[in-house]
């Protein structure tokens, strides 16, 4: 006789109720109307308010989250029908009670707005509760959350369910790919969209709080000791760091490229080595490996000392001025923001009002203090980080025209969005021969100037733009660096060996150390260019 009501409980190879497929996109499209309001209030504003352009921003914000939630409904069906709609009812619940706030006190759940969520106490919590709260819990997620939780699909057999998820994140991948043009747009709009849109506001955000945390409190392991030169009766040593963004060697006229971007550095003395590849395609890694006494084969979240915080171990006066993020955590002996500042502005190049500029307030001060004998300065500029490249670089500066001034690069030309790229490359280029001047200006020092950036930019080719592609198939454009150096005389005399066959990257710890006169410890030779080759 055959048993009756097998398999019921889990909605699991049955044969009546709806389809895994079908579930995940009504659930999907839920989600889109019942939560996205202040999501849309804030697209809305900054869209277009006419053409084409508009609506394919709108499609493609309402794309990427429909495929993307029935991407997670298919990742949670893996764990079976059950924890697949307990997961999807909390995830409705708390929807429900992030919109509630959010509307009612106009907040974005970003990453500080989740530490201050869950460093607030009972007590404070209770303040915010009101009976209105039943309003929208109730019809917008305890309902819907019921329902999730009484509709059974259909789950095909795990080989079947894993295949549904491959699938939907190679639709992803194409949906992403057919509306690139709208990239700069979510680019430009990233934080203020992602704290708005629910429920990726709050998961996300949550892992980036934590990873932060981790980031900063993480074990910093001190590298072996370094023997340290002494130093003649007067002799002082001064070296430079300057970290670019979004810069790629493809837009360097010191490559051989057709507009010339580098006209400041060549008159200055500067010495183009050959263009690299970086170890990312992305901020955080990039600036990790050029900290790294092990280059490209440190991980982002390396425990060893970075560079300047092991100057600064050594007795190195080590000061970090930036003007944009994602250095690892530093011990320095100063650490200033381009906001910082801003009132020590009274002439030079800092005056034009850019917050690279202002890196370079003071700076000379700084360079000609008798007091401290090695003095080691890095400077992580915002650089050519798009889409709005015409903002990067002051208003009457751009030698390049016409340009695109709107992160729509839609409306604009590829020449215009490339004179923009380039004007910014030329205005980095521009601070960078007013750095060599400031530090030609410091009488009796070895000096030296190193730049290169953290990853390069894509301009539209092959239909991609920015940066941050998955590394094994990012275009050259996002991986090609430049590598500029400029020595005074003195320095030059010390140090006659200029290798060119050290990456960027890979050369920035080993011959910081080799100009302050540093050895042992962790230094490679074959990593410094200034070392004769083995």
């Amino acid at each position: 006789m055959r048993r009756m009501g097998s398999g019921r409980g889990s909605g699991q190879g049955s044969g009546h109720g709806m389809s895994l497929t079908r579930w995940a996109a009504i659930y999907a499209a839920f989600t889109l109307i019942a939560y996205q309001v202040p999501l849309y209030s804030y697209a809305l504003q900054k869209v277009d308010p006419a053409g084409l352009l508009r609506w394919l921003n709108l499609f493609a914000l309402s794309g990427l989250q429909v495929i993307l939630m029935v991407a997670l409904v298919g990742v949670l069906s893996l764990l079976g029908g059950l924890l697949m709609r307990l997961a999807a009812a909390v995830l409705l619940i708390t929807n429900a009670f992030a919109l509630y706030f959010m509307q009612t006190y106009n907040i974005e759940i970003d990453r500080t707005m989740i530490g201050n969520i869950l460093h607030t106490d009972p007590g404070e919590s209770s303040g915010l509760m009101d009976w209105q709260m039943l309003l929208w819990i109730g019809p917008l997620g305890i309902l819907p959350a019921l329902v999730a939780l009484g509709v059974r699909p259909r789950l095909p057999s795990w080989p079947r369910r894993l295949g549904f998820v491959a699938m939907t994140l190679l639709v992803l991948l194409g949906f992403a790919w057919s509306v690139s043009q709208t990239w700069p747009w979510f680019d430009a709009n990233a934080t203020r969209l992602g704290g708005r849109v629910l429920p990726w506001n709050y998961v996300v955000n949550t892992a980036r709080y934590y990873e932060k945390k981790l980031r900063e409190e993480h074990e910093i392991l001190p590298l072996p000791d370094a023997r340290v030169a002494p130093l003649a009766p007067g002799q002082r040593q001064i070296v430079v760091l300057v970290i670019g963004e979004s810069a790629r060697a493809q837009n360097f006229s010191w490559y051989g490229y057709g507009a010339d971007t580098n006209a400041e550095t060549r008159a200055a003395g500067f010495t183009a080595l050959p263009a690299s590849e970086s170890c990312a395609t992305y901020t955080t890694a990039g600036v990790a490996c050029i900290l790294s006494w092990q280059g490209r084969a440190a991980g982002e979240f390396s425990s060893d000392e970075p560079l300047p915080s092991f100057l600064t171990r050594h007795g190195i006066r080590t000061e970090v001025r930036v003007n944009n993020t994602g250095l690892p955590p530093l011990t320095v002996t100063r650490r200033l923001h381009s906001r910082d500042l801003q009132g020590q502005c009274t002439g030079g190049p800092c005056m034009d009002g850019m917050g690279d500029s202002r890196l370079l307030a003071g700076l000379d001060q700084l360079l000609a203090d008798p007091s401290a004998d090695r003095v080691f300065v890095v400077l992580h500029v915002t650089g050519s980080h798009g889409p709005a490249y015409s903002t990067k670089y002051p208003a009457g500066f751009g030698p390049f025209q016409p340009v695109c001034r709107t992160v729509q690069v839609a409306k604009c030309s590829h020449g215009e969005l490339v004179n923009a790229y380039d004007n910014s490359i030329a205005y980095t280029d521009h601070l960078l021969a007013s750095l060599s001047r400031m530090v030609a200006a410091v009488p009796g020092a070895e000096s030296l100037i190193l730049y290169t950036s953290d990853h390069g930019e894509s301009l539209g080719e092959n239909g991609l733009f920015l940066h941050g592609a998955p590394r094994v198939v990012a275009p050259e454009q996002q991986v090609m660096v430049p590598f500029l150096v400029w020595r005074n005389a003195a320095f030059a005399r010390a140090h006659p060996v200029l290798r060119t066959d050290v990456a960027a990257q890979d050369a920035m710890f080993s011959s910081v150390m080799d100009a302050f006169g540093l050895s042992g410890g962790p230094y490679d030779p074959d990593r410094d260019i200034f070392a004769p080759r083995p």
